[in-house]
């Protein structure tokens, strides 16, 4: 299974099982300095972890942007 395969970010989906829901959604942007530094960032990320092992050696600081998405929903009475 991939995240493909997860398509968490249709509408529709929520609004099924909930009463009402909530989007938020936050974006970040930092520099990283070192691959050693990065590795414990990418290995937080639970559909990056896997990769945080094969982090590629680089010289100068790496822009990184992330975008985070959350689901807050009441139930249905």
């Amino acid at each position: 299974m991939t995240d493909a395969d997860l398509p968490l970010d249709n509408p529709m989906l929520v609004q099924w099982e909930f009463a009402s829901e909530e989007r938020l959604e936050k974006r970040n942007q930092t520099h990283v300095p070192s691959p050693q530094e990065m590795r414990p960032l990418v290995a937080d990320r639970m559909t990056l972890a896997r990769l945080a092992a094969s982090v590629p050696s680089f010289a100068t600081p790496v822009r990184v942007r992330t975008h985070h998405t959350v689901f807050v929903a009441d139930t249905a009475a």
